[in-house]
């Protein structure tokens, strides 16, 4: 079994919806609207493609877009948490760091991302014990960090979860 996009192999379930969204995240810095990001730095894995969608779903007309480029998933995130600039991060990626308090989510708009992650398998393996059991651990892995993700920002008052179906998003 892998986590992939698979070609060949059967689909064995993929994670909740919500857990693979963009959303922004801080390292604690509290940010009023969506235009005063640009005032930071801001973390990128690739072309601007994701931050200009996120400024237009925040409703930002032409931002003026700076920063760094990053070639790992993980490295916006701990420069997030490090305070060099805000990063545009995949939910599920962030969600330990959101709840344990290294990162906040400061705005309440997020994306829909493109690609997401599937469990695949051979499809002849599909119904094996040992990979049911393995999807269905992982599935409610997926679901328990959702929750605890929505929990801890409703708590404490922070902006969107990020993985609420009434969110402001953007789904291309």
């Amino acid at each position: 079994m892998a986590t992939a996009i698979g070609l060949a192999w059967t689909s064995c379930g993929s994670a909740p919806s919500g857990c693979f969204r963009f959303a922004v995240a801080s390292g604690r810095r509290r940010i009023a609207k969506a235009v005063d990001l640009l005032k930071f730095p801001l973390l990128r894995l690739d072309d601007w493609s994701n931050w200009a969608r996120w400024f237009e779903a925040a409703g930002v007309t032409d931002p003026v877009l700076r920063g760094p480029l990053l070639n790992r998933a993980s490295m916006p995130i701990n420069a997030a948490i490090d305070g060099q600039g805000i990063a545009l991060a995949r939910t599920a990626l962030a969600a330990s760091d959101i709840i344990s308090g290294r990162l906040i989510r400061p705005i309440d708009v997020s994306l829909g991302m493109q690609n997401t992650y599937w469990i695949v398998c051979p499809k002849a393996a599909a119904k094996t014990p040992k990979i049911v059991t393995f999807r269905n651990w992982l599935l409610a892995e997926a679901a328990r960090d959702a929750r605890r993700l929505r929990l801890k920002l409703s708590r404490d008052g922070e902006a969107g979860s990020g993985v609420a179906d009434n969110d402001r998003s953007l789904s291309r």
